[in-house]
């Protein structure tokens, strides 16, 4: 963006140049010099018009770009919820199977307890 309007402005200033020109040498210049600077001045003018279509277009891309942005922005809250969440059960289904393996070894360790204590 800052390349584009550094370019407008230098056409813009470029244009005001020759268009001073134009004026303090009417009385001097030929008449191809003349036919020259108009040319010259289209050009440009061309340029500077070419210049506002990219803008605009420029414009119309970083507003569907922060559309995309907020977007994805929910989408990845929406998902790191998701994810905290489906930790949260993973841990607490770890727990659960500790707590389980704790209480069958106590099971076992009972067993054994019952059966080499009868003989």
């Amino acid at each position: 963006m800052e390349t584009v309007a550094e370019a407008t402005r230098t056409n813009m200033q470029i244009l005001e140049d020759l268009a001073f020109l134009k004026h303090q040498g009417a009385d001097t210049a030929s008449q191809s010099e003349l036919q020259n600077t108009n040319t010259d001045i289209a050009v440009l003018k061309a340029d500077v018009s070419h210049l506002k279509v990219d803008v605009a277009q420029l414009k119309t891309d970083m507003a569907i770009l922060r559309t995309d942005l907020s977007s994805f922005k929910q989408y990845v809250m929406e998902n790191m919820v998701t994810k905290k969440d489906l930790f949260r059960a993973l841990w607490i289904q770890s727990m659960s199977m500790v707590a389980l393996f704790v209480a069958l070894m106590g099971v076992v360790l009972w067993f054994i307890d019952f059966t080499l204590g009868k003989t």
